[in-house]
């Protein structure tokens, strides 16, 4: 039978919270919030609270001038398809001449103009908490509600701030970062651009030219209009942020190289964009660490030159940026003030796969914690429910298992493990990872491994095939009940909670969680996600919620298989001619329900 799962889209950021019924939308360019086209009340209320929505959102680099249209993220229906994340046509918004919108709905989405991205502009919308006729209520700020609040779009403000900081957390000088500001009263609706420049600082030298500045992208407010479209109002007031083009900066030193490895000649930068001071403190960078806190990655400045001042930075900067975008009402004195912040980042590598960890994961698992005491299904929730949103994560995590070389990954995590003497009962860290020596964590059978004879990946083969069972609703579930002990084995822990530390670390890993101050728990081995870098350049695991959530679901089948086999040993005792006893499984509810809806049709109505 086939799987449904009803469409539920977010308003939010671009990496979304996946739910247990439907993939989320990834709002890439101009989904609008959802809104009421219905007329408001009539009769005054009262702001108490400005806010922006999305409070974080995600804009992608781009050197076509057409930004990206929305899209969501859907399930592909076909036997082929295997329900695999496919993208779907959402409704975006066409700005005109005169900073109005146009909703409609594309026939097709498409990544490119010729050789150019498209990027990914977010909208933004302006909401406000207000008492509405002693209610309070929350509402997108539109037209009418300034009307009903006694103000108008000139009593709005708005403020943009760009910055790419990356150069001055380097190199510890604060003349190496790059800022844009921008400013719009209410009722300016033109495009404003971003440039940003380096500030002046003491004893230093700025990065960026005053007369020389490098674009951040352009922010705009949008013109409201009384009316609505296609079931959208277009009277909310919303703003836009585009990003920049892709490019990269550099001083006029930067020029040709030779690639490492490949001994290949290639242009750093064009010729038109070396306009960088050389004599700033990010040209002089060394990555040392007797002069400088490197951060994490530690990798990420394009290059060094050689020979006679090695490994000195080439000082390129690129035109990513961090936004924060701020507004400011006033209505008879009172000022109400909103925020909303915007990551501009390279294109998605891979737009229709879905991380397993995503930001809202990370938000969620801050904000809403699960107590460890705490029983798997809370607030309601059933089995089912439980068992369809882990099995979404097995999903993501095989689109995200799609992208990349395991064995290439496998031999890069070995050389950055450090050379520790392995722990008995441990997954193993050294050349022996993810072999048959590595018991009894890796599974790896002749017929596994030689399923495709000489494959030249034979790890990223099995990795698929690994995941691909798992991101089945009802192998899933069967591993997990059958296998529990060996799923809770080969899953690595997240880091521990501060209060669930030991005032010291411990001689060994505890299998419950990982120890920061403990070297064997930052080390990579296979345990699941296998040989996947955090953003702290340890090994990554699911967050905390993430992994309760799976060890809850594997104690819940585990208890109620035990619960089965014991009523069925009891039954068997007492009676010869006991009626087969049949475990609650995914597939079992489907057919149940399919039979059952059977019935009500074939029942004549009283």
């Amino acid at each position: 039978m086939a799987k449904s799962k009803p469409k539920k889209t977010f308003p939010v950021a671009e990496n979304l919270p996946p739910t247990p019924t439907a993939r989320s939308s990834p709002l890439v360019a101009s989904q609008p919030a959802t809104t009421s086209s219905a007329a408001a009340p009539v009769g005054s209320v009262r702001i108490l609270q400005l806010f922006i929505l999305p409070p974080n959102a995600v804009a992608r680099l781009g050197g076509s001038s057409t930004p990206l249209e929305s899209y969501e993220w859907g399930e592909d229906p076909t036997i082929a398809g295997r329900s695999q994340t496919v993208i779907e046509p959402s409704v975006s918004f066409e700005i005109a001449s005169d900073g109005s919108i146009r909703p409609y709905l594309p026939s097709s989405i498409r990544f490119h103009d010729d050789t150019l991205v498209r990027p990914v502009a977010p909208f933004l919308e302006l909401w406000a908490r207000v008492l509405d006729a002693g209610t309070e209520r929350e509402l997108p700020v539109t037209l009418g509600l300034l009307d009903r609040a006694k103000a108008t779009m000139a009593n709005l403000t708005f403020r943009v701030t760009a910055a790419n900081r990356k150069a001055e957390r380097r190199c510890g000088d604060a003349a190496c970062s790059v800022e844009a500001q921008a400013t719009s009263i209410g009722i300016d609706y033109a495009r404003k651009p971003l440039l940003g420049i380096s500030p002046n600082r003491p004893n230093s030298q700025p990065l960026v030219f005053f007369d020389k500045p490098v674009p951040l992208g352009f922010f705009q407010v949008i013109r409201p209009l009384r009316t609505t479209d296609i079931g959208i109002d277009l009277s909310v007031v919303r703003m836009r942020f585009t990003p920049a083009a892709g490019e990269v900066y550099s001083p006029p030193t930067a020029t040709v190289a030779v690639a490492p490895g490949t001994n290949r000649s290639h242009t750093i930068v064009k010729l038109e964009n070396r306009i960088l001071n050389p004599q700033a403190a990010w040209a002089q960078y060394d990555g040392s660490y007797d002069r400088f806190r490197n951060p994490e990655p530690s990798d990420t400045y394009d290059g060094a030159s050689s020979d006679p001042f090695p490994n000195i930075s080439w000082g390129v900067v690129d035109d990513t940026c961090d936004v924060l975008v701020e507004c400011d009402l006033v209505i008879d004195g009172v000022r109400f003030q909103a925020q909303s912040r915007i990551a501009s980042a390279p294109p998605h590598f891979a737009p229709d796969r879905r991380p397993f960890v995503s930001l809202a994961d990370d938000l969620k698992d801050r904000d809403q914690p699960l107590p460890k005491e705490s029983a798997p299904l809370s607030d309601g929730e059933t089995q089912a429910e439980l068992e369809h949103r882990i099995n979404d994560l097995f999903q993501r995590a095989l689109e995200v298992a799609s992208l990349f070389n395991v064995d290439a990954n496998r031999s890069r995590a070995i050389g950055t493990n450090d050379n520790i003497p392995q722990i008995p009962g441990a997954a193993r860290t050294d050349l022996g990872m993810m072999t048959s020596d590595d018991k009894p964590y890796a599974d790896l059978s002749a017929a596994s491994l030689q399923s495709v004879p000489h494959a030249r990946l034979p790890l990223t083969d099995l990795v698929q095939t690994a995941h691909g069972q798992m991101a089945d609703l009802d192998s899933m579930v069967t591993k997990l009940r059958e296998e529990a002990d060996r799923i809770r084995l080969i899953v690595r822990p997240p880091y521990a909670y501060l209060r669930e530390l030991p005032p010291t670390p411990a001689a060994a890993p505890n299998p419950n969680f990982r120890d920061p101050r403990l070297p064997r728990d930052l080390q990579y081995d296979m345990r699941m996600p296998p040989f996947l870098r955090d953003s702290d350049a340890t090994a990554m695991s699911l967050t905390h919620r993430q992994y309760d959530e799976l060890m809850g679901l594997i104690s819940l089948l585990e208890g109620k298989k035990k619960q089965m086999m014991a009523k069925a040993k009891s039954v068997a005792t007492t009676s010869d001619s006991a009626p087969p006893m049949h475990e609650d499984t995914p597939i079992r509810r489907r057919v149940a329900e399919f039979l059952r809806s059977q019935n009500r049709a074939q029942t004549p109505p009283n």
